[in-house]
């Protein structure tokens, strides 16, 4: 049995690695399963291939299910030719809509303003949609919508509405280290984003107040009222029903950094805590009151209900519906009252997971959820029984061990004090947080202000905690230890490790096996030489951001955009990439122009990596000491690698800040890039008239994103690159790259690149000569990502 549910699940989680389907290879698929089962009657029972074959049906089934799960996954994505198509669509508000503070709206983009106001992101599942074209056949079959409406703050979970809007496929940005925002996408179904259109002609007509959501709106705003002015209230609901909107950014940057970011998402830890209580109380009150009743199983199937109705609490996220799957599996045992083993149960949950969704192996969450469980299951098997009071710091040392190759390899990141810090917060959070919250709750809708005592106190507790995460943040330092780009057998010597020490005490050299743990400590990733260069341009939307690495040194030349404190391209792709490198010391931060595809948040940015030196080409309010402006700098070398500031006269520098850009041009004996910002045709005659002869370059980072205003014919034709990178964003309003444009890079043979399309695009010299360029996305082909 065993080996069946592995085979199936096998048969699943492959597809979700495949770089595309075709429906030639799930017939073939299907076909052999008939094939399989046709051979599988005519055997005789004792035939000793059946056994086999009953494995390879089994592998085939799974490949089916996967296939069929995804060419569904597939036809709910919106078709490329209804992307920026304005459509009419009908459907109800579901999750928490999320009130952001600012943001640009789809028209005003299309005008190139930035015109701030406040909107509303959530959810609508798609009832029916109207093509508003006439060419098309049918309308599109759509799922689930994201959408942000500009101006709109009072949306209502249940809602139906009838709204315009303007749609693009999902989209993410392609970085190495980067968050995976268009897998997250599909994982939940969504066939499209976009945003409101502003008309008078939006309708609502009925709510659904009985939805799961509303439900959880109402009770958020109950929980605003009666938990009132609390610091922790954000905390408070997150931990009830997974309302995080009210989170700060600097909350959640102190527990990633803490290693205590689970402890935040209602996730397996949370649904199983409370899964135990209910059936420890459940259990207790059966035997106290009605002992002839078979006590474990009416226990097991309350707790059941109770974990599936808290996981419903919490929006009934993937985390949750695994952990729900999980326990199901557990209590399904205790019901049925078989002996079930910890390999099987683990096994067999698994299967489950990828029955309801096979993309969850794509998922982080899914491998780290998993691995712990397993770690534990090994840690503790075949032990005698260990003290409760040694057994949570036990739990805690084995999961850090376990998984410090899987959080090596998924993460790229380890903090040195998770391990004490969970082993002192993880108690507090389960023992005492998470349930009288629950508590507190529940006795509030009978006596308030008990309710609100108790709120007050864990708000205590909670200020305690987060002033001692904040102090361990700052204690710990850069003692996070980042395992980015090691080679494949440094990954392989840690899992061997980890096993040996999950093996029971008594194994010979046990101990010495923590060795293995050293490459994964200790090693580098393969350094570059003197005269080697990387340079590489992130996947940053509609904006710029290229990393420039050299033998010793580091330098990042603009940002990208930011459109609020939550969200900016300096957080979400450069940061992460610096991290994925190794690079913990940046040596200059180069900001082109002050405009914000560029600028972005640079002062979170440069108060995060605290650059040596800042180069800007104009002047920006709240400059640190350290910064200075382009035009004063002329030159300087790294590691054999030459940097040029082009600094050009011109009577139109002032006319805006595009034409202030920072011009760079990077140059090694063979290889030579040059960086031009937003800089327009009138700026462009002047390079061409005072640098002539510091133009030509291998690699050139079209100007202004391939703007019909810039890409000048005397600029380009000097400069001849045989690489145009263009940094612009997936279907942008500016329509950048123009055609025009494009076709004159392409009269002069260059090769074009583009981060809508490619991802990050890396150029790497090594021993002088210059490597193909890589791109992200090509690298990371999976069927849905095409």
């Amino acid at each position: 049995m065993l080996a069946k549910m592995i085979a199936l699940s096998t048969g699943i989680a492959s597809v979700a690695y495949f770089p595309a389907l075709s429906l030639p290879l799930f017939y073939y698929s299907i076909a052999s399963v008939i094939g399989v089962t046709i051979l599988l009657l005519a055997l005789s029972e004792n035939d000793r291939f059946k056994r086999s074959l009953i494995i390879a049906q089994c592998l085939l089934l799974g490949l089916c299910w996967g296939q069929f799960y995804g060419f569904g996954v597939l036809s709910r994505i919106l078709p490329e030719a209804y992307e920026s198509v304005p459509l009419r669509v009908t459907g109800k508000v579901i999750g928490l809509p999320e009130t952001l503070a600012s943001g640009v709206t789809g028209e005003q983009l299309e005008q190139q303003q930035d015109h701030r106001q406040h909107a509303q992101r959530f959810e609508l599942a798609v009832n029916t949609v109207e093509c508003q074209i006439q060419q098309v056949a049918s309308c599109p079959n759509l799922n689930k919508l994201r959408l942000t409406w500009y101006g709109q703050t009072d949306l209502v979970p249940g809602q139906q509405w009838q709204l315009l809007v303007k749609l693009k496929r999902p989209r993410g940005l392609a970085n190495p280290g980067g968050f995976d925002y268009q897998t997250w996408l599909t994982q939940r179904g969504v066939s499209a984003v976009g945003y409101v259109l502003t008309e008078p002609e939006h309708q609502a007509s009925s709510i659904d107040t009985w939805s799961v959501d509303h439900i959880r709106w109402k009770v958020s705003s109950y929980l605003d009222e009666a938990i009132g002015d609390l610091a922790y209230r954000p905390l408070l609901k997150a931990l009830l029903i997974a309302d995080q909107r009210d989170i700060s950014a600097q909350l959640w940057d102190v527990f990633r950094d803490t290693g205590t970011i689970h402890l935040m998402v209602i996730s397996g830890l949370h649904v199983g805590l409370v899964s135990a209580f209910a059936f420890g109380l459940l259990r207790y009150l059966l035997l106290l009151l009605v002992p002839q009743f078979p006590t474990e199983r009416v226990a097991a199937v309350g707790s059941l209900t109770v974990a599936l109705f808290y996981s419903l609490a919490a929006g009934f996220s993937l985390p949750t519906q695994r952990a729900v799957l999980m326990l199901a599996v557990v209590l399904y045992a205790i019901y049925s009252r078989r002996q079930l083993s910890a390999i099987s149960g683990l096994t067999m949950a698994l299967l489950l997971c990828l029955i309801v969704d096979p993309l969850c192996v794509v998922s982080q969450s899914f491998w780290l959820s998993f691995a712990a469980v397993s770690v534990l299951i090994f840690g503790f098997a075949g032990r005698i029984t260990v003290k409760a009071g040694t057994k949570l710091f036990k739990a805690q040392a084995l999961i850090f061990v376990g998984m410090l190759p899987v959080m090596a390899v998924i993460i790229g990141q380890v903090s040195v004090f998770a391990p004490l810090v969970n082993l002192f917060v993880v108690p507090i959070f389960s023992l005492l947080i998470v349930p009288i919250n629950l508590l507190a709750l529940m006795i509030s809708s009978v006596c308030l202000e008990m309710g609100q005592w108790l709120w007050q106190s864990l708000n205590l507790v909670l200020e305690w905690v987060i002033r001692s995460l904040f102090w361990v943040e700052q204690v710990q330092g850069d003692m996070l230890w980042s395992f980015s780009e090691r080679p494949l057998v440094v990954y392989l010597l840690a899992g061997l490790a980890a096993l040996i020490v999950l093996l029971p005490v008594g194994i010979p050299a046990r101990g010495m096996s923590l060795l293995l743990f050293a490459p994964l400590v200790l090693a580098k990733p393969q350094p570059m030489a003197e005269g080697d260069l990387s340079v590489t341009v992130l996947d940053v939307g509609q904006g710029l951001s290229i990393v420039v690495e050299t033998q010793h040194h580091s330098l990042v030349y603009d940002l990208g955009a930011a459109w609020d404190e939550q969200f900016a391209m300096s957080e979400a792709a450069v940061l992460p990439y610096l991290q994925h490198r190794g690079i913990t010391k940046l040596d200059r931060l180069i900001i082109s122009h002050g405009d914000n595809d560029h600028a972005g948040a640079w002062p979170m940015f440069v108060q995060s990596t605290q650059p040596g030196s800042i180069l800007v080409g104009h002047w920006l309010p709240g400059l640190p000491v350290n910064a200075g402006l382009c035009s004063t700098v002329t030159d300087w070398e790294w590691d054999a690698v030459r940097f040029e500031i082009l600094t050009v006269q011109s009577a139109h520098l002032t006319h805006n800040s595009n034409n202030q850009s920072c011009i760079l041009k990077i140059s090694t004996s063979e290889f030579s890039v040059l960086l031009t910002g937003d800089i327009e045709e009138a700026i462009e005659l002047a390079l061409y008239q005072q640098w002539q002869s510091a133009l030509p370059a291998t690699v050139l980072i079209a100007p202004h994103h391939g703007s019909l205003s810039s890409s000048s014919w005397p600029l380009i034709k000097t400069v001849r690159p045989k690489h145009t990178v263009f940094s612009s964003g997936y279907k942008n309003a500016f329509g950048h790259p123009h055609p025009e444009v494009v076709k004159r890079y392409q009269l002069l043979g260059s090769q074009l690149h583009s981060t809508s399309e490619h991802g990050a695009i890396r150029f790497r010299v090594i021993d002088h000569k210059l490597s193909a360029p890589t791109h992200f996305r090509q690298e990371k082909q999976r069927y849905w990502l095409q």
